[in-house]
């Protein structure tokens, strides 16, 4: 299980890196406030190991990765390069994000070898048991819901 300590650097990382790469701004939400209207999510996740080993996955409404995309292309959300673009922008949050916690976790001196991150298409339910796990953190980003799982055993 996350402690506390991690769970805020984790969130911390993300918030950093969505904030500098995509404009967009993470922020805590209060989980009895939040209803899941969305149906689809993608589910970017990438493994490590070296000083440790675990797995690193965002999950975020399908929504909201054209968004991503047309902030870090400094286009409009409608612009043609946007759809060919949304998985990756969503894959490069992933992998800066990853490489901030590892690097605030274990510090900067520690090795790591980082997968290439993959996407998978879920549903509510996937969410949802995604949602109950302790080792998730759920926050918003302009609106949208993210969960941000974190598994790691030194």
């Amino acid at each position: 299980m996350l402690s506390d300590e991690s769970k805020e650097i984790i969130k911390n990382a993300f918030y950093e890196t969505i904030e500098k790469s995509a404009f967009m701004f993470g922020d805590e939400v209060d989980e009895e406030e939040l209803e899941i209207e969305y149906d689809s999510f993608l589910l970017a996740f990438m493994t490590f190991k070296g000083e440790g080993r675990g797995k690193l996955s965002l999950i975020v409404p399908e929504k909201m990765c054209p968004e991503i995309a047309a902030n870090f292309l400094g286009v409009e959300p409608d612009d043609e390069k946007v759809s060919s673009c949304a998985e990756d922008a969503l894959k490069e949050i992933l992998n800066v994000t990853c490489g901030h916690v590892l690097t605030d976790l274990k510090g900067k001196k520690a090795v790591f070898d980082l997968t290439v991150p993959q996407i998978k298409r879920i549903k509510k339910k996937d969410w949802n048991s995604y949602y109950n796990n302790e080792d998730s953190i759920l926050c918003i980003v302009d609106d949208y819901p993210v969960l941000i799982h974190f598994q790691f055993e030194d």
